[in-house]
């Protein structure tokens, strides 16, 4: 095997991860999706197509224009955000856990990034990064770094399920929706009769997993 095809195959499996991690938040958090493919198109290597989450969208877009609407958020407003951020984070930290790197560097061009902060900043009562809403950066970065941990606990719990994903990303190339979710379970499935093995049999009855 060549060089540059070893190299080739590599990133392709880091695609098909951050895809998974991406994947694994959206089920995780019940939100549905259309599809995922680590088919590389206009300024992406993969993506997950899903239908505009409208609750998200208005709750930013309102924020942006007010710098004082977020005192007005509800707590759906609030779980959309949370949520928002989470989706954009976990594909990025799926693909670090993937390559082993010893620390997390963010890249500063990574549209999951800059999306996740777009929100975190929204939700914080911050401006653009043109605007000036007032010294809101210490919050934005408390925010984001409290949904990193977040983040990384959810795909940290289901590893097998962002690994299950992967692999038939990385055969299949796309998967719907409905397939993608469906290995999502399936891993789950494996994982809980594994852990359900090594119980002993009285506490695995009481339980309901034996």
């Amino acid at each position: 095997m060549g060089e540059s095809t070893a190299s080739w195959q590599k990133e392709r499996w880091a695609t098909a991860y951050h895809e998974a991690g991406h994947v694994v938040a959206f089920w995780q958090l019940h939100r549905p999706i259309e599809s995922v493919t680590i088919v590389p198109g206009v300024g992406s290597l993969g993506r997950v197509t899903n239908e505009p989450d409208e609750d998200l969208v208005q709750t930013v877009r309102t924020a942006r224009f007010s710098p004082s609407s977020w005192r007005t958020f509800s707590p759906g407003d609030v779980g959309a955000v949370l949520d928002g951020i989470i989706r954009c984070l976990s594909g990025p930290l799926a693909e670090f856990r993937y390559r082993k790197v010893q620390v997390w560097l963010p890249r500063s061009d990574c549209d999951d990034l800059r999306e996740a902060r777009m929100y975190a900043r929204a939700l914080a009562g911050c401006a653009d990064d043109d605007g000036d809403w007032g010294d809101l950066e210490g919050e934005c970065a408390a925010l984001l770094e409290w949904s990193e941990l977040r983040t990384e606990r959810l795909i940290g719990a289901h590893w097998g399920s962002v690994a299950c994903v992967a692999r038939a990303l990385y055969r299949k190339k796309t998967l719907s929706g409905e397939e993608a979710f469906d290995l999502c379970v399936r891993a789950m499935c494996e994982r809980l009769t594994v852990e359900s093995a090594a119980l002993p049999p009285r506490l695995a009855g009481i339980l309901g997993v034996s």
